[in-house]
């Protein structure tokens, strides 16, 4: 499976997203990297699904990626930001095994949205 490569955006020009900090030399989440903070607009926007769960709960799929931190924005229907956050992320593997690895959940996380 195959992905098109991230692309770099201004926040204020950013979709409702998913947007990890990225670190000199990859993106947050690659082992090997020094982690240090990262101005707004260098970061990138990763291809990501959503699915709806519930009328208030959503599960978001990042496909091969398991970035550190995210960001969530929730958006009214003019593209006004409701609420947004940042959200560290600690992964557990759900399948495969510790030589090969395999996928991965984050548990969740609660954006409150006035």
């Amino acid at each position: 499976m195959s992905a098109p490569a991230p692309t770099p955006v201004k926040p204020d020009t950013a979709p409702a997203s998913i947007l990890p900090p990225e670190t000199p030399g990859g993106t947050g989440g690659q082992s090997g990297n020094v982690q240090h903070p990262v101005p707004p607009t260098q970061r990138t926007i990763m291809p990501f699904s959503s699915t709806r769960v519930e009328s208030d709960r959503w599960r978001i799929d990042v496909g091969m990626s398991a970035p550190e931190q995210v960001t969530l924005r929730a958006l009214d229907a003019d593209g006004d930001v409701l609420a947004e956050e940042d959200f560290p992320l600690e992964w557990v593997r759900v399948g495969g095994s510790e030589q090969c690895g395999g996928p991965g959940e984050a548990g969740p996380v609660t954006l409150s949205v006035p």
